[in-house]
C-alpha cells in the first residue's frame, strides 16, 4: 500500500511542478568528471556537481518535453521499476518564468538566469523514497539523501551572478598528490615513467603561448585539468609531444588569434567548452575529440577535420555561430557530434567519412555536400581565407588575390562612392600621386571588432579596377565593412579609415 501511495504522491508533485516548468530546458545533458573526484551533470543552462559516491549511485531521468530532470537513487529506482512503480527520488530540477512556486512544499529555489529571464528550482520528495524492503538499498538512499543540500548548493546557472563571479575566480587545483614543480612559466608534475610530465597550470604572463616540448629535460606529454582555465590569450600552439589535453584545460578561455593543436592527441571532455576561439579551427589528423570538448564555443565559425579524427557526442555541441564543417577522408563523426549547432549551413564530406544523420541532430538541416578525397586542402584554404580577423589589414583579409597583391600590382583605377539617402557622390582616382596616395591610405585600413551595426540609408563602397580588367568591390555600411561569411552577412568596424575617408572627401563630385 505504501508504494501505491508513493506513486500517487509523486504524480501529484510532478503535476504541480509541470504547471511552472519551461519545456525544453532539460531536453538533454552530459556527465563528466570535473577532476579530483568531482563529477558533473550539465544541462544547457545549469550544472550540478557531486562526489563520486553520488555520481555512481544516481540515475537521471528526463521529464516529458525536456521540462524536468529528476535525480534518483539508482538501486531504489530499479527495485521500484521491477514492481511497476516509480520511487527513489532525490530531487527534480525545473525552471519557471514565475516565482510563486517558492511557497509550495518541497521546493528549493536555486537562482535566476538573467540571460534567459528564468528561475531555477529543485523539488524534493514529500515522503520517504527509499526502497525500504531491502536494508542495503535503504542505507544507500539515506546516505545520498543526507547530502542533497550539498549537491544543490553546487548548482551553477549560466546567466546568474554566481556564474559571473566564478568566471573571475579560477579554482586552485594545487591539491594534486604528486609533487608540483615550478619552472619556465609552468607548474608541472612528473608522470609515473619518470621521463614525461603533465602541465598542471600555466603561471606565465605571455599572451602568445607556445607550449614547450620539454621542461627541465622532461618531455611534455599532457596538459592537466583546468591548466589554462579562464586565461585570456592571443594564441596557443602545442608541440607534437602532447598526447592529451585534459578535462576543462582551456574551459572559458579566450584565444583570439590562433589555435594550433597537436596530431594524434586526445582532447578530453569539456577541454575547450565555453571558450572564445578563433573563427576557424583545424582538428589535426588522428585526434579524438571527446564529449563536449568544444561545446558552447560561440565564436567558432569553421571546423576543418583532418583524416583519422573521431568526434564523439556533442564534441562541438551548441556552437551557435558554426557555419561550415569540412571533413577529410577517414574521419568519423559519432552520434550527436554537432548537436544543436543551429547556425550550421554547410557540411562537406571529402572521400569516405563516417557521419550518421544524427551527428547533426537539430542543426536546421545544413546542406550536405560530397567532395573528392583530394579536395580537402583546397576547400579548407578557400574557406579559411574568407574569414576577416581582427587586426588584419583590410586588403589582406577579404580573400581577393588582386587585393592581396595591391602593393606590388596597384589598380588602374580606385573609386570611392558615397550614397546617403539616394544622394550619390563619387571620388575617382586613375593616375599619378592622387591614385598612389589613395592606395597607400587604403592599405592602412585594418579589421576591427565585429560590430553588427546596420544603417539602411547610408551605403558606401570602395571599387578597384585592375589592369587586367577584373574588378573588386568593398561594401561599407556607414563606415563599417560589410562582408559575407558562408552566406551570412557580417559587419566589422574598420580602424584607420578616417584618414582615407577625409582624403577621398576632397575629391567627391555629385553623381550625374
Amino acid at each position: 500500500m505504501k508504494k501505491i501511495w508513493t506513486a500517487i504522491i509523486m504524480l501529484t508533485l510532478f503535476l504541480v511542478a509541470g504547471m511552472h516548468t519551461w519545456a525544453g530546458t532539460f531536453d538533454d545533458y552530459w556527465d563528466f568528471e570535473e577532476g579530483h573526484g568531482i563529477y558533473a551533470y550539465a544541462f544547457p543552462r545549469i550544472r550540478i556537481s557531486m562526489d563520486e559516491t553520488w555520481y555512481k549511485k544516481t540515475r537521471v531521468v528526463l521529464g516529458e518535453d525536456g521540462a524536468t530532470a529528476s535525480f534518483y537513487h539508482k538501486d531504489s529506482y530499479t527495485a521500484y521499476e521491477e514492481e511497476g512503480l516509480t520511487g527513489g527520488l532525490l530531487f527534480t530540477l525545473g525552471a519557471s518564468v514565475n516565482t510563486d512556486f517558492e511557497d509550495l512544499p518541497g521546493f528549493v529555489y536555486l537562482g535566476f538566469d538573467e540571460e534567459e529571464a528564468m528561475n531555477y528550482y529543485a523539488v524534493l520528495p514529500t515522503d520517504y523514497q527509499a526502497y525500504a524492503d531491502d536494508e542495503k538499498i535503504r542505507a544507500e538512499y539515506d546516505e545520498l539523501w543526507s547530502g542533497v543540500e550539498d549537491v544543490l548548493d553546487t548548482a551553477l546557472i549560466r546567466g546568474s551572478e554566481k556564474y559571473k563571479e566564478r568566471d573571475k575566480t579560477p579554482r586552485d587545483f594545487h591539491d594534486s598528490p604528486q609533487e608540483i614543480i615550478s619552472s619556465a612559466g609552468y607548474d608541472y608534475s612528473i608522470n609515473e615513467d619518470k621521463k614525461t610530465i603533465t602541465i598542471v597550470r600555466y603561471t606565465g604572463d605571455e599572451e602568445a603561448v607556445g607550449i614547450p616540448s620539454e621542461i627541465d629535460d622532461y618531455q611534455v606529454t599532457e596538459i592537466g585539468a583546468e591548466a589554462f582555465r579562464y586565461r585570456k590569450l592571443k594564441s596557443v600552439s602545442f608541440p607534437e609531444t602532447v598526447r592529451k589535453i585534459g578535462l576543462q584545460a582551456f574551459e572559458y578561455c579566450t584565444i583570439s588569434d590562433d589555435l594550433l593543436l597537436p596530431e594524434n592527441a586526445g582532447i578530453m571532455d569539456n577541454a575547450f567548452s565555453y571558450a572564445t576561439l578563433p573563427a576557424a579551427v583545424t582538428i589535426p589528423a588522428g585526434t579524438t575529440v571527446e564529449k563536449c570538448a568544444f561545446s558552447y564555443c560561440q565564436a567558432l565559425e569553421n571546423v576543418f577535420i583532418e583524416p583519422g579524427v573521431v568526434v564523439r557526442g556533442r564534441g562541438f555541441g551548441y556552437c551557435d555561430d558554426l557555419a561550415l564543417v569540412i571533413c577529410a577522408d577517414g574521419s568519423r563523426l559519432e552520434k550527436n557530434a554537432f548537436e544543436y549547432c543551429r547556425g550550421l549551413e554547410k557540411v562537406i564530406l571529402c572521400g569516405s567519412v563516417e557521419a550518421p544523420e544524427n551527428a547533426f541532430y537539430d542543426c536546421s538541416e545544413p546542406e550536405m555536400t560530397a567532395a573528392k578525397e583530394s579536395e580537402f586542402d583546397t576547400l579548407k584554404a578557400s574557406a579559411a581565407e574568407h574569414i576577416p580577423q581582427k587586426g588584419e589589414y583590410l586588403y589582406q583579409a577579404l580573400g581577393d588575390e588582386n587585393l592581396e597583391k595591391i602593393k606590388e600590382e596597384p589598380p588602374a583605377e580606385l573609386s570611392f562612392h558615397v550614397d546617403q539617402g539616394g544622394y550619390g557622390r563619387t571620388a575617382t582616382f586613375t593616375e599619378g600621386e592622387a591614385l598612389d596616395r589613395a592606395v597607400e591610405l587604403l592599405c592602412g585600413i585594418r579589421i576591427g571588432e565585429e560590430s553588427g551595426e546596420w544603417v539602411t540609408d547610408n551605403y558606401n563602397g570602395i571599387y578597384l579596377t585592375w589592369k587586367d580588367g577584373s574588378y573588386t568591390g568593398i561594401s561599407l555600411n556607414l563606415r563599417n565593412l560589410e562582408h559575407s561569411v558562408h552566406s551570412t552577412l557580417h559587419t566589422y568596424e574598420l580602424e584607420n579609415l578616417d584618414e582615407f575617408w577625409s582624403y577621398a572627401a576632397d575629391y567627391l563630385t555629385e553623381d550625374e
